[in-house]
């Protein structure tokens, strides 16, 4: 037989491997804080390379070791071969700032509800300043674990005054009576008050009930003027729920009383902080007055979104 081509058996030919461009696998975000407005410096994992051909040059911008400014900043790491094939990917460095507060001294005025009692815990005790600290489960202590946690760059002060038992018109007294030893001058007052005046009449006809609201708003209206003569922004609150076993009538006063407190912080132009809606009713301890830990704890969130959105501001990195 003859063959039209060659019938030999020679050895047989490889095909030359493909060798694919090199890949890159880019670290996971990386997010990190800036203080006092200052350019964080950031270090970050070279990326891994695959396939291509060796040797493999990674090069990523902005390096790492690198200050960035606040915000978000994309990274680009580029992979390249021996052959100049290349591959990338991206990944990003977030710069939060820490936040400041424009005003760092609160003073927290009010009567058993700033002191923080609760049901089980019910002998009155006063609040002078230095002393700046009142129950553990009080709404003031809550909300200076939270203000120091968030402004960690700045010294918060909150002055706890709270006293027990006390009407809204002796309150008046005792803030204009006991300025002077706020040092130094509060900034802020937190300012919670009226129960005592609505419970003080708990058999009380409507129209006595109306007169003591009417009392109530004097004293506030004075407690306000009293701050801004001293050039202190007021935060006023609407009284958290009453419940059973208080008297239904002063259980249905306390809105009563809210609608005319949230009226007066429009008159004066204060910031209002609606503690009655914030609270919820199972929230109050069983004295139907005094708040559990938990519903101090929801008074201070709410204190804290009303300082946050009227007093924050931002840092901006150089």
């Amino acid at each position: 037989m003859i063959c039209a081509t060659s019938c030999g058996s020679g050895p047989s030919v490889e095909p030359t491997p493909v060798i694919e461009g090199p890949t890159v696998s880019c670290p996971s975000d990386v997010s990190v804080i800036a203080h006092a407005g200052q350019q964080p410096t950031v270090s970050f994992d070279t990326p891994i390379a695959s396939k291509g051909s060796a040797p493999i040059t990674i090069v990523c911008m902005p390096a790492s070791g690198t200050q960035f400014p606040n915000g978000t900043t994309t990274i680009t790491c580029e992979a390249t071969d021996s052959r100049q094939h290349k591959g990338s990917c991206t990944f990003s460095v977030i710069v939060t700032p820490i936040p400041q507060l424009a005003k760092t001294t609160f003073l927290a005025f009010g009567d058993s509800l700033t002191e923080g009692k609760t049901a089980s815990l019910l002998p009155t005790i006063v609040k002078v300043p230095p002393n700046t600290t009142n129950f553990s489960t009080s709404y003031v202590e809550q909300l200076n674990t939270k203000l120091s946690q968030r402004y960690q760059d700045q010294t918060i002060i909150l002055i706890a005054f709270g006293k027990g038992a006390e009407q809204a018109g002796e309150g008046k007294l005792r803030l204009r009576d006991n300025w002077g030893l706020f040092v130094p001058n509060p900034d802020a007052m937190l300012l919670l008050e009226g129960i005592n005046d609505l419970l003080q009449i708990e058999t009380a006809s409507a129209a006595g009930m109306a007169s003591a609201i009417d009392s109530v708003i004097d004293a506030l209206r004075y407690d306000i003027g009293t701050a801004r003569g001293h050039g202190t922004r007021v935060f006023l609150a609407t009284l958290p729920p009453v419940t059973p076993p208080k008297p239904a009538n002063v259980v249905a006063a306390v809105p009563v009383l809210n609608t005319r407190i949230q009226a007066l912080a429009a008159e004066q132009n204060v910031t209002l902080v609606d503690l009655y809606t914030a609270v919820d009713s199972s929230l109050v301890g069983s004295d139907g007055l005094h708040l559990k830990p938990e519903g101090y704890g929801a008074v201070a969130d709410e204190w804290m979104k009303a300082i946050q959105a009227a007093l924050e501001v931002t840092t901006v990195a150089p």
